[in-house]
């Protein structure tokens, strides 16, 4: 199912070439379409290229004891004798199928060669030089690397269509789950949650029959769950081929095949979540009898094999990217269970991320807001990972916390508030309490709620004065007030936001080393002049924060800058110049990735093309929300 383009494909170079191979990961159904595409190519050839008939060879079958990974790669009279056998013969040599080949016109069909991969491309290779008649269609997971090899590399069935409807996937999935529960139906959100089950599946055409086949046990939503937990414990034993009854089975199958290195690079890298890089891979599978240079020619290889989907090829501008598959990564995570290695993977895995947030908190400090969030988007499923794997103690507690705080851009600003909010406030239970980290995390926890509509925050705020004052944490004591004042301007108390901004603009370091500086303070006590009716103790506010050396590598500052001198050019009347300012804000906002900027400059506009001059629409709380994105 959902082959079409597959099978096209693979007909026009059987047509052209006399080499094809269909690669992929395990389940993803290679030998399927390579079947389907041997019977419907058979009497689609060229006058000059045509076959007499299709011989299908299952080379796992060739490797002593008829299992893959039964023996090493390039075993005496493996594929060799596969071939001898669907000739009709005994076990032979290369030389003598080759010598049974010479006159014959034939698609040869060698189906699964992993097991047998090194015999296989000297049998393949002596065939093409010494049996012109003969084609050659392969199966494995790797490529041969012959030179005149071409190849179709197949992927998941997707689950979605390009018109927005079911994808071939979820076709599967219930054409499947019918046959094993008769009067299986579902529903709209039933149809939701497979598209979701066969996503995670990763669209694999085995991963998702042998699902499909736990309907008649488990009902719908449950089996999700199950399948979210974990995917090798999927079977159906009423499938034919026993490598294929299991994903289990077809993941060991693999695992048989690799050296010690690439298999220790697989249960470690399980740790991983997402996609990831190549100095990444390289920390976390070092050590343990494994050396760092050791590792990019294992990731290769479980590349190559299909354990490993390039998300960024080598030798791009860019540095690699590797995935793991969502079956691979469950059992690899077995491997390393089993090797009692999952402490120190997660681990590795905590303190490298945690070292990837420090980094993009640099970034922004520096004035590369564009780069910073990029690395954070680019890891943000590993960075999810590490902040919500419950920490072991209290140090890991802490080095978590000091990761989300290195990530207040994240949370505030690029709109991820309210997950932010929520990581924190798990964290902070766990954390040294008398630490500086607490009262950060507190504040840091107040301003996400109050963002969000969340109920605490003076208490949280109170809190984070009483830590910051515990441990002479100034800057912490200054963003307090900072925090208050953005309440307060977003409740509209004018007078009590002015007094708690102003005291912000004086305790808040002008470069601190986490949150914003004390320019943002001044900037927003400008705003909130303005709005109190004191246009020209604003715009000299306004100016003055934006003159800080602070704002000039802040593009959040100088953002929310643009939008107070729109902002009191409105005020004051002056419609043409307020709707340029605002114009260029805007321009910085969209380039910041910042939402709650986005949202209010937006209200501003409207204000200025009504051509109310002197009044505000909306309430200063728009502002507060993307102003307080710089925390």
């Amino acid at each position: 199912m959902g082959r079409d383009a597959e099978l096209a494909v693979v007909r026009q170079l059987l047509a052209t070439g006399r080499l094809v191979s269909v690669v992929g990961a395990a389940g993803v159904g290679k030998s399927s379409v390579a079947r389907a595409a041997a019977v419907l190519v058979r009497g689609a050839l060229p006058a000059d290229a045509a076959v007499e008939g299709v011989l299908r060879v299952p080379c796992w079958e060739g490797a002593p004891g008829g299992r893959a990974g039964a023996a090493p790669d390039g075993a005496s009279g493996g594929a060799a004798t596969a071939l001898a056998r669907a000739l009709g013969g005994g076990p032979a040599g290369v030389r003598d199928v080759v010598d049974r080949l010479r006159t014959r016109r034939l698609l040869v069909l060698l189906d699964d060669v992993d097991p047998v991969h090194a015999e296989c491309i000297r049998l393949v290779q002596s065939v093409l030089q010494h049996a012109p008649g003969v084609r050659v269609l392969v199966t494995g997971r790797q490529p041969l690397g012959l030179g005149e090899e071409q190849v179709v590399r197949l992927a998941g069935l997707p689950e979605t269509a390009p018109d927005g409807g079911d994808g071939p996937a979820v076709e599967l999935f219930l054409r499947r789950a019918r046959t094993a529960q008769r009067g299986f139906t579902v529903d709209g959100a039933g149809r939701r949650l497979v598209r979701e089950l066969c996503a995670r599946l990763d669209g694999a055409p085995l991963a998702i029959v042998l699902a499909a086949a736990q309907v008649e046990r488990f009902p719908l939503p449950r089996l999700a769950r199950l399948v979210e937990s974990g995917q090798c414990w999927l079977r159906d034993e009423s499938l034919p081929e026993r490598r294929q009854r299991s994903l289990r089975a077809a993941m060991e199958a693999q695992y048989a095949l690799c050296d010690r290195a690439a298999r220790l690079v697989w249960a470690r890298l399980s740790v991983a979540a997402g996609d990831f890089a190549l100095d990444a891979a390289v920390f976390l599978c070092q050590g343990g009898g494994l050396d760092p240079d050791e590792v990019p020619a294992c990731l290769a290889r479980l590349a190559a094999a299909a354990v490993l989907e390039p998300v960024r090829e080598a030798g791009g501008v860019l540095p690699p990217r590797y995935r793991m598959t969502g079956a691979a990564r469950d059992f690899g995570a077995e491997r390393l269970h089993a090797a009692g290695e999952s402490e120190e993977a997660a681990d590795r895995h905590l303190l490298w991320y945690s070292r990837v947030a420090t980094a993009a908190h640099d970034l922004w400090r520096a004035g590369q807001p564009t780069r910073a969030t990029l690395l954070v988007r680019d890891e943000s499923a590993n960075i999810q990972a590490a902040l919500d794997r419950a920490p072991r103690d209290e140090i890991q507690a802490d080095v978590a916390l000091a990761m989300a705080l290195d990530l207040w851009f994240w949370w505030a600003v690029c709109g991820h508030a309210a997950h932010g909010r929520e990581v924190v406030e798990r964290l902070l239970p766990l954390t040294d309490g008398t630490g500086p980290l607490y009262g950060r995390g507190l504040c840091l926890a107040a301003w996400l709620a109050a963002g969000t509509g969340g109920e605490g925050v003076e208490d949280l705020l109170s809190r984070a004065w009483a830590a910051a004052v515990l441990v002479g944490d100034v800057a912490t004591a200054g963003h307090v007030a900072l925090v208050q004042g953005l309440v307060a301007l977003g409740g509209g108390e004018l007078e009590r936001a002015a007094t708690l901004l102003g005291d912000a603009a004086h305790i808040v370091p002008d470069d601190p080393a986490h949150g914003p500086p004390a320019a943002l303070s001044r900037l927003l006590l400008g705003v909130t002049r303005a709005l109190r009716g004191e246009p020209a103790e604003g715009l000299r506010d306004i100016r003055g924060a934006l003159r800080d050396p602070a704002a000039q590598r802040d593009l959040l500052i100088r953002c929310l800058g643009q939008y107070g001198l729109a902002l009191v050019d409105h005020l004051t009347g002056r419609r043409s110049r307020a709707w340029r300012r605002a114009h260029r804000a805007m321009a910085q906002a969209v380039s910041l990735g910042c939402p709650s900027a986005v949202f209010a400059i937006q209200h501003l506009l409207q204000d200025v093309e009504r051509g109310a001059s002197g009044t505000v629409a909306r309430p200063p709380g728009l502002l507060c929300e993307a102003a307080a994105g710089s925390w």
